[in-house]
């Protein structure tokens, strides 16, 4: 049934990139949609007429937009994007581009670097580094690499210069990027404002606020991109 959703999207997406862009296609799929609705009906009183109906009007005109008024060529003519999917995290990913082979080969690159992460700072993996440390805290030394070592100093720097009743917020780009209706950018000094000025409510009440300001912001419409906001208070 999810293949079937997916599949269900992806015609969707390709309609609107192909069909819709011509009036007549638009007209005749509207015939058709029509003709196909009084096939269902005739279908309990008259089942000859309704198939008649249903292959000599609904189908004929459909075929016959996509066959004549599809406009060819337009994806290259007008440089437009096409939705390419990839697979990576258990899931099936779209990814918009103008050339499915560098897609592969930047989603390749993408996923390969996110993988390297993982096993360096990840906790699901007892083979990370980051799961050896925890897992001998107290115990005995670990021997990492520089990379997760530069990031274990950073830490404790960031750590350091916190004091008590600090306030830490870790957040995705999604966030500070999120535009307006005229492409201005939320910003990051609207967060630290928002932040700033609510500095002492509970961690739950200011991630809402921070999330209804963006949401806001936006106009309500979906996110342009992923909105992930972290936020911690030293005690």
């Amino acid at each position: 049934m999810k293949g079937f959703f997916q599949t269900l999207e992806e015609q969707r997406w390709d309609d609107h990139r192909y069909y819709h862009h011509s009036r007549i296609n638009q007209a005749l799929h509207l015939v058709s949609a029509i003709s196909f609705l009084i096939a269902y009906v005739l279908v309990f009183f008259d089942p000859a007429v309704s198939a008649l109906i249903g292959w000599l009007v609904a189908m004929t005109t459909r075929q016959a937009g996509h066959f004549f008024f599809e406009p060819k060529g337009y994806d290259e003519v007008n440089q437009a994007m096409i939705r390419h999917w990839v697979e990576a995290m258990g899931d099936r990913l779209p990814i918009y581009t103008d050339d499915e082979a560098a897609a592969d080969k930047g989603a390749d690159a993408v996923f390969a670097e996110m993988h390297r992460l993982d096993k360096l700072l990840t906790i699901w993996d007892e083979d990370s580094d980051v799961a050896k440390i925890n897992a001998a805290a107290g115990k005995k030394a670990v021997a990492v690499g520089d990379e997760t070592f530069t990031i274990i100093e950073r830490a404790l720097a960031i750590s350091r210069e916190l004091g008590l009743g600090d306030l830490l917020a870790l957040y995705t780009d999604g966030v500070v990027e999120t535009p307006d209706a005229n492409g201005e950018e939320f910003g990051n000094a609207r967060l630290v404002e928002i932040l700033t000025r609510h500095q002492d409510m509970p961690l739950s009440d200011l991630l809402s606020r921070v999330i209804e300001a963006v949401d806001r912001w936006s106009g309500g419409g979906p996110p342009h991109d992923d909105v992930t906001l972290v936020l911690a208070r030293t005690r």
